[in-house]
């Protein structure tokens, strides 16, 4: 039963068992192993499939009576085509890890144009503050972030300061001479300046590529 009802939700998102496996964080024989009943996901693992199925735990080891689809309600809907889509990560926070970037909070996914990624890897951060109000970035917008360690001076980044603040911030990053500056959109917040031995706490989680509001 999981098993039928995992296969019928991806099928109908228009997705692969390669992008649910990368979605979960597992290898692709895993997840395909749960769609033909060879293995059962752990609890963690049903509740984020729940989630992002838009279904029940119960539904999906069919305690539940599935709710009729889109094409059962009207059977001359045609249902939209994700195939060029794919589900990126919305993370409420990232963190630098002892393994590298650590993402938390994890609420959900949002879908982009696969032109849009171009295979690289991506997330979604939620902003928090208004540091960058100025630029018209407000909290709670989703900010699309390409991850990579470096940018251009002046590019829009997500960066994380060792030892000053865990937490990945949207900043306008400036290269000036021996000094990197961090700059905000909102005279509240002034200009952070690291020169010298200081620049290495400075590391760059992605560019921030598009920010999208939701409300």
């Amino acid at each position: 039963m999981l098993g039928e009802r995992l296969k019928s939700l991806r099928e109908q998102k228009g997705i692969t068992q390669q992008e649910m496996a990368d979605i979960l964080g597992i290898a692709r024989g895993t997840y395909a192993h749960y769609e033909i009943d060879r293995r059962e996901p752990d609890n963690a693992t049903l509740s984020r499939l729940a989630d992002f199925f838009g279904v029940s735990v119960d539904y999906l080891l069919g305690r539940d009576k599935p709710k009729p689809s889109i094409t059962d309600l009207f059977p001359d809907a045609i249902p939209a085509d994700l195939s060029n889509f794919v589900p990126i990560p919305i993370v409420g926070t990232v963190k630098a890890g002892p393994n590298g970037l650590a993402y938390e909070e994890h609420l959900g996914y949002e879908y982009v144009d696969k032109k849009d990624v171009n295979g690289a890897k991506h997330i979604f951060l939620q902003v928090k503050g208004d540091s960058m109000i100025g630029e018209g970035i407000l909290p709670g917008d989703l900010a699309l972030v390409k991850e990579q360690p470096e940018v251009y001076s002046g590019d829009l980044a997500v960066v994380i300061v060792d030892d000053i603040e865990p937490e990945g911030r949207i900043k306008r990053v400036h290269f000036k001479g021996d000094s990197i500056v961090l700059q905000s959109a909102n005279p509240s917040y002034p200009p952070e300046i690291f020169t010298g031995e200081e620049r290495k706490k400075i590391r760059i989680v992605g560019k921030v590529k598009q920010t999208i509001r939701k409300y």
